[in-house]
């Protein structure tokens, strides 16, 4: 995720100062991973597609998949972006020890 904000978010955005923020948060035994830019946001088309196999970028598609299969589908990714203002990727885990399924 931090890869996709710098390589698709802030590289080409002509924004100044650039920004990628990182935080953690928890609440209720589950980890808030936030990974924030301030570049060039993504297009609506393509958040449409994100998650979907119709794109030949299946980078994030697997993530938020392999998280849902590890974890459960109530957690894994949300993608919150809006054009010329940045993405926010929330990365949703639970904090317990022995918490991905068998």
């Amino acid at each position: 995720m931090v890869e996709n904000a710098i390589e698709h978010g802030l590289r080409s955005s002509r924004r100044q100062p650039r920004r990628l923020i990182i935080a953690l948060s928890e609440e209720k035994g589950i980890c808030f991973i936030r990974v924030c830019d301030n570049g060039c946001g993504i297009p609506p088309d393509k958040m449409q597609g994100l998650f979907a196999c119709e794109t030949t970028h299946i980078g994030i598609k697997n993530v938020n998949e392999r998280l849902k299969l590890s974890y459960g589908d109530n957690l894994g990714l949300i993608i919150n972006s809006e054009a010329d203002n940045g993405t926010e990727v929330i990365i949703r885990i639970p904090l317990q020890k022995n918490s991905p399924k068998p």
